[in-house]
């Protein structure tokens, strides 16, 4: 069994593209992964029919912060909660990843919704020689792995 953790933020608040991907991504490891444990953080909630299975399913744990800002909580105060819920993995569901992640001895995967912006091949411009962190942000550096869809 292994204990995987998300940001949940796009799950619970975006009824489109990565909401839609995240909501359909969790639904399906649970059918095919039912004995993993699995975490969603997020920092608020829009309680829906899209939404009701995660809130109300054993297979997940929905975690939110208690009194810290949400950007605060997202970036850092996150990594209290992946501490004691003992996670192996984590899961950005939106192009982002905890400040200092790779600190905590956590693995991480991070998805990225639109990388038409970045060469597929070919040279690069001179913005993106001189300036990576404008083409690759740190935490998607950060992670060992990504997903392009």
């Amino acid at each position: 069994m292994l204990r995987i953790g998300f940001d949940a933020k796009q799950l619970f608040n975006n009824f489109t593209g990565p909401g839609n991907y995240s909501r359909t991504l969790l639904k399906n490891l649970t059918d095919y992964f039912p004995d993993n444990a699995y975490f969603l953080y997020t920092d608020k909630v829009v309680k829906n029919e899209e939404t009701h299975f995660f809130l109300n399913s054993a297979f997940y744990s929905v975690h939110m912060p208690k009194g810290q800002p949400g950007l605060l909580w997202r970036n850092f105060g996150i990594k209290r909660e992946m501490r004691k819920h003992k996670l192996q993995l984590f899961h950005g569901l939106d192009h982002e990843l905890p400040v200092g992640l790779p600190h905590l001895g956590v693995k991480s995967v991070v998805t990225i919704h639109d990388l038409s912006f970045l060469p597929v091949s070919g040279p690069l411009c001179f913005l993106e020689k001189a300036h990576p962190d404008c083409a690759y942000p740190p935490r998607l550096r950060a992670s060992r792995s990504y997903c392009r869809h």
